[in-house]
């Protein structure tokens, strides 16, 4: 597998690097190839000891095999899982067999707090622009290269009487563009552009205004473009990844998806969205499921459905932070203590492993300490439950009582699952309160 990029994560030998070595980014580029552990098993495995189905690998098969339907996937998942890294590792895999593969950030090309679906659709025939400007040799039939380009072409002259100034190719890119691509690329693919979607309302309603009025012919335009990458790859076709759409509030996610689902899902070529995992669970989620393929990426669970020790997650996990650390900085217990209090969220553990070094240096030990350890969960703890109203107490106290699957009252699950205040395991919709909440309830008399 060929990787990519430089090193952003560093390998920990003492308590001065580890907040470089547990970077809650997803792994990218090489990376990967150092750091990243499969955990896929772990996380899918049955009561059993069987291994489940691996979302992960049921996705990267269906982009190796497109059909004439359900080519769009919702992934669905904890921010801080470890769903970002496993997509990178997958979109990796995906190159190395030829297929081209581009990942959208959506925290920075988008407003988060501002969701549309003319956006994501702007975004997608980027994407494609993209994949042509790297092979110039790609032939598409000029009508549907019209399409960018008048879309370009009326959106700049939007902005040319906003600003009052004009946008030359030459003062964008320093060169002269020459042919259609090259025309369509060098405006289309802009920085200036994915950037101004963000941060400025104006031209993110001119993109939409422009996108929406030519929804139908946008859609054929970027199909075509999808096919005709695909024929000069033997078939392979171009995939999408949407990231960090799983940031967005659960409501606006499935407002945005459900009122648009048809456009959103209606092109020939894989495209994967992240999904906010709390949507699942407002009714209104069904409407999607004619549309979409939908998985769940499942955390790695540290006890079962019956509350027995799960030693296979404790190890999957001390293996993730053994690759970024040196163990011995931990004195006896520490790892553990850290690994059980945070319940298998990988972004809990590794704010609470940076949270405690910093401890542990501020005595002028070299060492992790259990009271620096117990300090830092603390921080974690008081910033869980103040998202907690009283009012929810007995909900919470149910779930930890044995009620781990039938919980229905939905609404009070949903707000929880965003809270973080309780997670999911197994991809099998079966729930537990945080460990530091659980503790917070039980010494409080909740």
């Amino acid at each position: 597998m060929a990787f990519r990029g430089e090193h952003r994560v560093q390998y920990a030998h003492d308590l001065d690097g580890i907040p470089n070595a547990f970077d809650p980014s997803p792994l990218t580029g090489e990376d990967l190839k150092i750091y990243y552990r499969n955990t896929m098993p772990v996380r899918t495995a049955r009561a059993s000891g069987a291994m489940g189905r691996s979302p992960i690998s049921r996705i990267e098969k269906s982009c190796k095999r497109p059909t004439q339907t359900y080519n769009t996937v919702l992934l669905l998942g904890h921010r801080g899982c470890g769903k970002s890294t496993e997509l990178n590792c997958m979109a990796e895999r995906l190159r190395s067999a030829g297929y081209p593969v581009r990942q959208v950030d959506c925290a920075t090309d988008l407003d988060l707090n501002d969701l549309q679906c003319d956006e994501l659709l702007y975004l997608m025939g980027d994407a494609l622009i993209q994949i042509l400007q790297k092979n110039k040799n790609i032939q598409v039939e000029d009508q549907y290269l019209a399409v960018i380009r008048d879309f370009w072409q009326d959106v700049q002259r939007e902005f040319v009487n906003l600003s009052g100034s004009n946008i030359s190719l030459e003062a964008e890119t320093g060169v002269e563009a020459s042919g259609p691509v090259a025309l369509i690329g060098k405006f289309f693919a802009g920085i200036r552009l994915r950037s101004d979607l963000k941060v400025s309302t104006e031209h993110r309603e001119i993109v939409r205004e422009k996108i929406r009025t030519r929804k139908g012919t946008w859609l054929r335009a970027i199909d075509q473009i999808a096919s005709a990458i695909a024929l000069a790859n033997e078939g392979r076709q171009p995939i999408i990844l949407f990231e960090d759409l799983d940031k967005v509030n659960p409501d606006d996610a499935l407002r945005t998806f459900r009122m648009n689902a048809a456009n959103l899902s209606g092109v020939s070529f894989p495209v994967i969205y992240t999904f906010p995992i709390a949507a699942s669970y407002d009714p209104q989620f069904g409407a999607l499921t004619g549309y979409f393929r939908q998985e769940i990426f499942p955390m790695i669970k540290l006890k079962t459905e019956k509350g027995e020790v799960y030693p296979d997650g404790y190890r999957a996990i001390e293996e993730i932070v053994g690759a970024r650390v040196d163990l011995s900085l931990f004195r006896d217990g520490v790892l553990d203590r850290l690994i059980e209090r945070t319940g298998g969220s990988l972004r809990d553990l590794f704010f609470c492993i940076d949270d405690a070094a910093m401890q542990a240096e501020d005595r002028g030990d070299t060492r992790v300490n259990l009271e620096d350890a117990e300090s830092a969960l603390m921080v974690l703890e008081s910033n869980l439950t103040r998202r907690i109203d009283r009012g929810y107490y007995e909900f919470l106290r149910n779930i930890m009582d044995g009620n781990h699957e039938n919980i229905e009252d939905k609404k009070k699950l949903l707000e929880m699952l965003q809270a973080g205040t309780v997670l999911e395991y197994n991809g099998r919709r079966w729930h537990d309160v945080h460990p530091l909440v659980a503790r917070f309830l039980t010494e409080n008399g909740g």
